[in-house]
């Protein structure tokens, strides 16, 4: 959530914060905003806005598991993404990068393009078991110029000692 200050007959130097403001505020998408209340202060009345954004300005989103979390095998990747055909891949590598599982092709159900659309993945097994616990999720699409990983997010998770790989 992200708040905004409007001055009324602001003076110069209270417009030049209002510029610098309304340029930080540009840099996500604003979903929808409510007028909650306005304030009179002295003789400047201020109103305050409330923004709601989507989470973050990235083109994809781990939302499970969370950070941290302790998972056992088999679990389910899920995230939203906004990407170039709704596609991404997805991939678990532990502490030394070696790569222990990858999904490519991974579909997001988009509504619309443009839009964000729910995707996950189903982790039935590991390609080799990692010596460590510590391993990590990550999602990213690729890039429509050039083929290369765009949009890179990560999650750390924990492997429980009970999973079988």
């Amino acid at each position: 959530m992200e708040s905004m200050v409007v001055l009324l007959n602001p003076t110069l130097t209270q417009k030049n914060q209002v510029e610098k403001s309304r340029a930080h505020r540009e840099m996500g998408p604003i979903k929808k905003a409510a007028l909650v209340y306005a304030v009179v202060i002295g003789f400047a009345v201020i109103a305050v806005l409330i923004a709601f954004t989507h989470t973050g300005t990235k083109n994809i989103t781990i939302t499970s598991p969370l950070v941290g979390a302790a998972i056992s095998l088999p679990f389910t990747i899920q995230g939203q993404a906004r990407v170039f055909e709704s596609t991404l891949a997805v991939r678990i590598k532990n502490a030394s990068g070696t790569i222990l599982f990858l999904a490519q092709g991974v579909m997001a159900k988009s509504p619309d393009a443009g839009q964000f659309g729910l995707w996950s993945v189903l982790v039935d097994h590991l390609a080799i078991q990692p010596k460590e616990k510590g391993i990590v999720l990550e999602a990213y699409s690729f890039s429509a110029k050039d083929g290369s990983e765009i949009n890179l997010v990560s999650v750390a998770v924990q492997l429980a000692p009970s999973s079988q790989y």
